[in-house]
């Protein structure tokens, strides 16, 4: 049929001309990624362990400015970086009894990414925790960590390289010197959120070792300044 060529043609432009249209509606309006839209928060005590569940909210509330563990190292600016955990979650908590999922749907360009994980658990041996202490101070540009070497005695030390010398020292002072030694913490954390207007990113993580009552003794952490999303 000599119209057979066209036919199709017409076909594929009507396809073209009316499928599009439903696709890019499609597109606008599907649901926004994890990394776009994302709201988790999840603290996890040790199972049949009250006392644990009691020891991790605790160490939410320790910031900067939390005197009580930081008498010693007052002068240090860094302080400044150690997040206020419980303020962040009250932000959070706030901002999602707002916020309409339909501003961050399809081409939207907003995004909102709050992910805070906190895990409680009875004390590694001192290998597997002398490996996670690695991990994070070797990754870190700037690593702040505050341990108490003698009752109410803390020592902090903050370096912008990695090149911490008595790294294997640290660890094994806790382990030697506290017999009661019972938790380790770990904080994980990650935001991509608008601040005042102005997109602003953080990730860290913390690394915490409580005696048997809950007693802070050792303090790690890689947080640095929250930067602008450029």
């Amino acid at each position: 049929m000599p119209n057979t060529g066209y036919n199709t043609f017409v076909i594929i432009l009507g396809f073209c001309l009316l499928g599009l249209p439903i696709m890019m509606i499609s597109m606008s309006t599907a649901p926004p990624g994890p990394m776009k839209f994302q709201s988790t928060i999840n603290f996890s005590p040790i199972t049949g362990d009250s006392q644990s569940g009691i020891y991790l909210n605790e160490t939410v509330q320790i910031n900067g400015s939390s005197e009580d563990y930081w008498d010693y190292v007052k002068p240090l600016s860094e302080l400044s970086y150690i997040n206020n955990l419980t303020e962040l979650i009250l932000t959070e908590q706030d901002f999602m009894e707002n916020a309409s999922i339909d501003d961050y749907v399809g081409f939207s360009k907003n995004v909102h990414v709050f992910i805070l994980e906190m895990i409680i658990e009875q004390v590694p041996s001192y290998t597997e925790t002398m490996s996670r202490y690695l991990d994070l101070f070797d990754s870190s540009n700037g690593t702040f960590l505050s341990y108490m070497y003698l009752l109410d005695d803390y020592h902090a030390f903050y370096y912008t390289e990695p090149t911490y010398p008595r790294v294997n020292d640290t660890i094994n002072t806790i382990y030697t010197n506290f017999v009661s030694l019972e938790y380790l913490v770990s904080v994980t954390f990650y935001a991509n959120v608008d601040v005042d207007g102005v997109q602003m990113t953080s990730e860290f993580n913390r690394l915490l070792l409580l005696d048997n009552l809950g007693n802070l003794l050792f303090f790690v952490s890689n947080e640095a300044p929250w930067t602008q999303v450029t």
